[in-house]
């Protein structure tokens, strides 16, 4: 499992975060008030803060805080897809959406350390609606 904050100036910090407990203090923690403001100061030159987890199977949560205290999400995901009926493979997909609020973020933080991967997939698609948009 890899826990990450991305900086408005592109700096990368990989976090010790062993348990879920850890990976939601280390969201709590970090000011992201202020790393809002300047990545609005900074103008071009800047990203917005992030904050993710990466499951071993290749699960990714993308959280980005916004001004109101909400986040937008993006969540990445292998699926297994046939191909004229012969073939399978896997695609990448993912699920955005705009607006989650504190508590599902931290649920959605915590829902990333679940070994139950069918549990996990659930948990994401009924917060970010089953189309997958906003």
């Amino acid at each position: 499992m890899i826990v990450w904050i991305q900086r408005h100036d592109f700096q990368y910090e990989e976090l010790p975060a062993a348990t879920a407990g850890e990976a939601v203090a280390a969201f709590e923690a970090f000011d992201w008030a202020s790393e809002i403001r300047k990545s609005a100061e900074s103008g071009e030159e800047a990203c917005p803060p992030g904050f993710g987890v990466v499951t071993d199977e290749g699960l990714i949560l993308h959280l980005v805080p916004r001004d109101s205290g909400e986040c937008m999400m993006h969540f990445h995901y292998p699926r297994k897809r046939r191909f004229l009926l012969l073939f399978s493979g896997h695609v990448r997909e993912t699920v955005t959406r705009e607006g989650v609020d504190r508590e599902t973020c931290l649920l959605l933080i915590e829902s990333m350390f679940l070994e139950d991967r069918e549990q996990l997939m659930a948990i994401m698609l009924e917060i970010a609606g089953e189309d997958g948009t906003a």
